[in-house]
């Protein structure tokens, strides 16, 4: 066996075992979720519990807001790095995290902004919602935008990881929470869990990235 044959060998052992790592910590964290949103959800009633749920669509309907950059950015960056052209690697990681700060800072500063201008209208615990929302909402494509460089970067031992120790993390949290502050304890949870891996994920990241706008790139 060659270097070279040997070098591949490694490489597509590591890439399974990661992989299946990935995926018993997927199966886990759904698990988990699935138990303890069973006992959050009693714990905080119907009313609070739809609540969450009409709160999460923002959420849901915000992941899309990078019109497909990040999916992208998971394509290109694989590409160029067989290419052997590191330079446009880094031109591309650095204009996709500019360009997922700029729309988090106009997300969030819209959901504040509507969340004040209506607060007269707003039961207590929407107005609250919306602003923990703004937060969640900008701390959610922080996190994508590293998922994204993880998996081009075939770590998907790091992605696992993420998604297990956020919903270890939310769920436990939550449930303590909840007891406490009721409706509010939940959306702290998941913006406190976000907060969290988004800490965790900057730190686990290796790669060098500077951001910066760069409409070209990004278009």
């Amino acid at each position: 066996m060659t270097a070279t044959d040997a070098d591949g060998h490694g490489f597509r052992h590591r890439l399974v075992s990661d992989i299946r790592n990935y995926l018993g910590r997927s199966m886990a964290a759904q698990v988990i979720a699935l138990g303890a949103g069973l006992v959050i959800a009693r714990v905080l009633g119907p009313t609070d519990y739809g609540l969450w749920s009409g709160l999460q669509l923002i959420s849901i309907y915000c992941a899309y807001a990078s019109l497909g950059m990040l999916v992208a950015l998971n394509r290109e960056i694989p590409i160029w790095r067989g290419r052997g052209d590191s330079a446009k690697v880094g031109r591309m990681r650095d204009a996709s995290l500019g360009a997922t700060l700029l729309l988090v800072a106009l997300i969030s500063a819209g959901l504040v902004g509507y969340s004040l201008w209506r607060s007269q209208q707003l039961d207590r615990d929407l107005f609250v919602g919306i602003l923990f929302m703004a937060a969640i909402v900008g701390f959610q494509q922080l996190l994508a935008f590293f998922d994204v460089l993880f998996r081009s970067a075939n770590d998907f031992t790091t992605v696992g990881r993420l998604r297990l120790y956020r919903t270890v993390i939310e769920m436990s949290s939550a449930i303590a929470l909840v007891v406490l502050f009721g409706f509010v304890g939940r959306v702290l949870a998941a913006a406190l869990a976000l907060f969290l891996m988004v800490l965790y994920a900057a730190r686990r990241n290796r790669q060098p990235i500077h951001p910066r706008i760069d409409v070209p790139e990004v278009g």
